[in-house]
């Protein structure tokens, strides 16, 4: 426990949803709330003084993503998403063992103040959680050739994969750069999949931040 330093805008209080809801935006006390969505435990908080996260991509749209190697039939779906305004729905195919999708269109965002000093956050839906060995996320300015790369190997928690939503952390400064990406004008991502080569339907991604 802290013996100096304390101050009132440390303090937080849990709460019930209604009054959480109703007070939210209009109130300068931090709250917060532990709420149950489809089988997924989150927690609230209200938080005027903290910093809201960067998002690189809210996945609220399909336009722009493509889908290589074994992934295929990509698809929005904007009613089953933990976060954001939708989630990327695409295939794994039989008989490979990697598949991906991308983006090289996104509006250019400023990294400079997260650059080795914060850790990406993303939603990822696997119908059968065993099958994937390993899930790799590449972010910089020039996916081909200049990005940072990070793959993980289980949850944020350090759970193994579950069927389901899983939600993974990507800390930057674990990650491995190539080439030379331009901080200021990160407009890509790619996520890669490694999985046993069997078919695997409705796998989604949702909102990076």
């Amino acid at each position: 426990r802290p013996q100096a330093g304390r101050d009132p805008y440390e303090i937080f209080t849990q709460g019930y949803s209604l009054d959480f809801d109703a007070f939210k935006g209009v109130s300068l006390a931090n709250k917060l709330i532990t709420q149950w969505n489809t089988g997924i435990k989150t927690l609230r908080i209200e938080a005027p003084t903290l910093t809201a996260p960067t998002v690189l991509t809210d996945t609220g749209t399909i336009t722009g993503w493509t889908a290589t190697v074994g992934a295929q039939n990509i698809s929005l779906d904007n009613t089953n998403n933990p976060a954001g305004s939708g989630d990327i729905t695409f295939d794994l195919a039989a008989g490979s063992p990697t598949g991906s999708i991308q983006i090289s269109t996104l509006s250019p965002i400023d990294m400079t103040n997260l650059l080795n000093n914060s850790t990406g956050f993303a939603w990822v839906y696997l119908p059968t959680g065993a099958s994937v060995t390993s899930i790799t996320l590449r972010w910089g300015s020039d996916i081909s050739a200049n990005y940072y790369s990070l793959a993980v190997t289980t949850t944020q928690q350090g759970a193994a994969f579950q069927n389901g939503w899983n939600l993974l952390a990507f800390p930057w400064v674990s990650a491995t750069v190539t080439g030379s990406p331009t901080v200021t004008e990160y407009d890509s991502v790619q996520v890669i999949i490694a999985y046993n080569s069997t078919l695997q339907t409705g796998v989604k991604f949702c909102n990076l931040t």
